[in-house]
């Protein structure tokens, strides 16, 4: 779920605060100051910032590096790395959840480029470390 980023469009009006976000026009009115209001916004899903992007995919790396590491010494590929009919199953999920643009998973937390023909070793859907951000999860 995306939260509305609000704020005070009228000066006039403390009360009154609109979403800034293009697309979602939430408006509310609240004696709170605009970091203090909530609502889920309505704006269509934006993927991370490629930055934030990168940082989510390094972040994932070293926490997939220990079972890496376990697998070539036990020469195990499936310690590391899921089957690829669970990459397809996984895949699926990611497909049909709301916080899919079509091509990426647009959590904040994630930022994935959803496809179950990517090379394993570049994707966090074959990590067996992973799950999805989204709370709960969809998969594990």
């Amino acid at each position: 779920m995306m939260l509305c980023v609000f704020i005070l469009p009228d000066p006039a009006d403390p009360r009154v605060k609109t979403c800034s976000r293009d697309g979602c026009g939430n408006r509310i009115v609240s004696d709170y100051p605009p970091e203090r209001c909530y609502a889920e916004c309505k704006s269509p899903s934006v993927a991370p910032p490629l930055v934030k992007r990168a940082l989510n995919f390094v972040r994932a790396a070293f926490g997939q590096a220990p079972l890496a590491i376990e697998a070539i010494i036990e020469g195990d590929s499936s310690i590391a790395f899921r089957s690829r009919e669970e990459i397809e199953r996984i895949a699926a999920i990611c497909k049909a959840c709301p916080l899919f643009d079509g091509q990426v998973c647009t959590h904040r937390n994630c930022g994935c480029t959803i496809s179950a023909d990517r090379n394993e070793f570049w994707s966090k859907l074959a990590w067996r470390s992973q799950r999805c951000p989204d709370d709960p999860p969809r998969w594990t």
